[in-house]
């Protein structure tokens, strides 16, 4: 049997029949002669040459970079993050922690460094403000060329396992969705008391149903506003529609796409189980958090 152990970031040595015969650069070539030889990877029974050159098919999500912003609770940041890795698949492609403050060579680096992502820390050594730290990552963002993004805060965690290739799917079959936001707990007392922030403007979402071939996904559409809450969305749409550096610019921002283009919805994933909970506070002007 041949097996592969991983570091983070590549693969440490190649074992067959238990005996080590080959570490990093030697690979292919110990093993050429075995290339037809099974292993077990990922739970999944491939062959030594599926290991060594696995086909384009077999990609277990879409690209997507993942977005931090946070302005320096790093407290926050590392509870976050291991709230995203604990349920959140497949792992980010690329991820850019962007730092709206001077906390970014400490803690924004203990908190991302060691979890064998591709990452970057970038931001100002002044805090800027929420609306103009977003309209930087957004920039930021929209220059690569991944097919999506998921932007999340220092300020959510995940309660619930969410595949983001589902939500892709969903998004590739509902062109005129611009994202499809996590669904976050009730955060004041209006919400608590219609049961969510769903039922509380109940009038404002339609319940949908996406099938992609046999697999049906749920989930509720509305044209009422774009959120920076966690969520999937496709690189274009940065692209193609500029952060407005203004007070109250997320709510600016949807109106400014839906005025762009009128057909634009956005979507909340599930029907009201709650994927992530709010455990900061934003004050709303676009100054603050």
């Amino acid at each position: 049997m041949t097996e592969r152990t991983r570091t983070e970031r590549e693969w440490e040595f190649v074992t067959l029949d238990g005996e080590v015969v080959a570490t990093y650069d030697g690979v292919e070539e110990k093993l050429a002669e075995a290339a037809d030889a099974t292993a077990t990877f990922l739970g999944r029974v491939l062959t030594v040459r599926e290991l060594l050159d696995p086909p384009e098919t077999d990609r277990r999500g879409p690209g997507y970079l993942l977005v931090v912003l946070t302005h320096g609770q790093s407290q926050h940041l590392t509870r976050v993050l291991d709230s995203f890795c604990a349920h959140v698949t497949p792992e980010p492609t690329e991820v850019l922690v962007w730092v709206d403050g001077p906390d970014r060579e400490d803690a924004a680096y203990d908190a991302v460094c060691g979890r064998g992502w591709d990452f970057t820390l970038a931001g100002g050594f002044d805090q800027q403000g929420f609306c103009a730290a977003v309209g930087e990552a957004w920039d930021e963002a929209a220059a690569t060329d991944y097919d999506y993004v998921f932007w999340l805060e220092n300020d959510f965690v995940f309660v619930r396992d969410v595949d983001l290739s589902n939500i892709a799917r969903v998004l590739e079959a509902e062109p005129q969705l611009a994202q499809m936001a996590l669904y976050r707990q009730s955060v004041n007392a209006d919400e608590r008391a219609a049961g969510g922030y769903l039922r509380q403007h109940a009038a404002a979402y339609t319940e949908r149903t996406t099938y992609v071939g046999s697999t049906s996904y749920r989930w509720m559409e509305t044209t009422r506003n774009w959120t920076t809450n966690p969520s999937l969305f496709r690189r274009s749409v940065a692209a193609e529609n500029p952060w407005p550096v203004a007070e109250h610019c997320e709510g600016v921002f949807g109106f400014q796409v839906r005025e762009r283009h009128p057909e634009t919805k956005f979507g909340i994933w599930g029907v009201g189980r709650v994927d992530v909970e709010h455990i900061g506070e934003r004050d709303g002007t676009g100054t603050g958090y």
